[in-house]
Order: C-alpha cells, then sequence, then structure tokens
C-alpha cells in the first residue's frame, strides 16, 4: 500500500502543482502565489542567468569603447528589471501566457495567449520541469519545481541556451 501510496504521489504530484499554481494565477490570488513560489529564489536565478548570458556576450564579442560600456551599463539594468518582473502579477502573467509580459502592462490575457497545456519533465524525485508547449523551434521558458515536504515549490526559472523567443 505504502508502495502504491509513493508511486502514485510520485506521478501526479507534479502535474497537481502545476494546476494548483494555474489556479492561483488565474483568480489572481497573491497569497497562494506566495505560498507556491519562491520569490527570492526565482529572482536570483534570472539575475544570474542573464547577467552570465550578457557577460557572455560582451566576451565573444569584439566590443570596444561604447559598445562595452552600454553591455555593462545593461548589465546594471537586470536587478531591478527582474525584481518588476518577478512579482505575483508578472508571474500569473507567466504562467497564464507561458511568456514574460513586459513590466508595467497589465493588459488582461486573451484566451488566444493563455497556455492550456504544459509538459513536465522529471529531475529525479526532488525536482521537475514545466514547460509551456510552444510551436515548433520557439523557445519557452520552463517553471523548475523543487519538493517543499510532499508537495511542490517554484523555485526557479529556466531561460533556454540563447534566450527567449523563436531559435
Amino acid at each position: 500500500m505504502l508502495i502504491a501510496g509513493s508511486a502514485a504521489w510520485y506521478f501526479a504530484s507534479p502535474g497537481y502543482a502545476m494546476s494548483e499554481l494555474r489556479d492561483a494565477a488565474s483568480e489572481g490570488d497573491a497569497d497562494a502565489l506566495e505560498d507556491n513560489i519562491d520569490f527570492p529564489a526565482v529572482r536570483e536565478s534570472l539575475k544570474s542567468q542573464l547577467k552570465a548570458e550578457m557577460m557572455a556576450q560582451i566576451a565573444s564579442e569584439e566590443t570596444e569603447g561604447f559598445g562595452a560600456f552600454g553591455g555593462m551599463m545593461m548589465l546594471g539594468m537586470i536587478d531591478p528589471m527582474i525584481d518588476g518582473m518577478v512579482t505575483a502579477d508578472g508571474m500569473a502573467r507567466l504562467i497564464e501566457e507561458g511568456r514574460f509580459a513586459e513590466p508595467g502592462t497589465d493588459a488582461p490575457v486573451s484566451e488566444e495567449e493563455q497556455v492550456d497545456d504544459w509538459t513536465i519533465e522529471r529531475d529525479g524525485i526532488s525536482s521537475f520541469t514545466a514547460r509551456p508547449v510552444a510551436p515548433a523551434g520557439e523557445k519557452v521558458p520552463g517553471l523548475v519545481f523543487e519538493r517543499d515536504g510532499l508537495g511542490w515549490r517554484l523555485t526557479e526559472i529556466d531561460i533556454p541556451e540563447g534566450g527567449l523567443g523563436a531559435s
């Protein structure tokens, strides 16, 4: 019985966690989003990914003078940009649409923009990544969940290599 219950939890709990997160997002339930998302961890993961990508671009290009200066200025803008995007409203938009909205935009999500299907990729028993189903060739962010007791909590957003958008 214990083995059957454990197997059921292993297979069903990621889908249930994603369903809870989607429900909280669609209802605009900020408290439920706070319970299911580790906002500081998500912000830090995004900041480190974007800074690493920006540094790689600066280092790989033969950037001199103003180009290098511009790149360094952009590095300084990453923290406030991420802080503005990774809020209860911003995360609700990401979960509903499968992509980030521009900070400060509050246009309602249309039916065509809503993401209905997410794929779940397991990484052992303590982690899984949910990705919205996207058109072929489009890169989309992944929501990385870590086990939190018997439940799950969103701790990271995985930005695909090379950024987001069409490949």
